[in-house]
């Protein structure tokens, strides 16, 4: 009953991984067409977490503190659901299973404001991922906090 309509939800996204990686089974959960903005990042460009090899819960917090200006933000610490597997948005795999599991946190944030009744709206946000003992010890890994952020301003007629 606030009137800045306040809104907490929780996700969790699971899709297969691989077992054993070299035989004629594939295992691995193949999207092949979907967006990600939804429920796994910002946008397009920022993939991090797809849905292939994933599992990774979710808590999301949005709020309207003004009529004209929407809040949100995430948490989502993402693991490959098979170690054997690829971390497949980064490239990445082990097949030895011995790099681990977790990729590592991933945050993400939005402001959005539309000044003239829908018509006009501008979005600041970003996302990061902190690396975790996969993204650091995978073969040919390089670890780091990747960073994504975007301006974005959009109209209607």
């Amino acid at each position: 009953a606030l009137s800045w309509r306040p809104r907490v939800a929780l996700g969790h996204a699971y899709a297969a991984g691989d077992h054993h990686t070299g035989d004629a089974a594939q295992q691995r959960f193949d999207p092949l067409f979907g967006a990600r903005r939804f429920d796994l990042g910002p946008t397009g460009f920022w993939g991090a977490a797809s849905r292939s090899n994933l599992q990774s819960p979710a808590v999301r917090f949005e709020m309207v503190p003004h009529r004209t200006l929407e809040l949100f933000s995430s948490y989502r610490p993402v693991w490959l659901a098979s170690s054997r597997d690829a971390w497949v948005a980064a490239g990445l795999s082990d097949p030895s299973g011995s790099s681990g599991t977790f990729v590592g946190h991933q945050v993400e944030a939005r402001l959005r404001w539309t000044p003239f009744a829908k018509n006009l709206w501008a979005e600041l946000g970003g996302a990061a991922l902190t690396s975790g003992e996969f993204a650091l010890q995978a073969p040919r890994a390089r670890g780091g906090t990747p960073l994504f952020a975007f301006v974005s301003l959009s109209g209607a007629l």
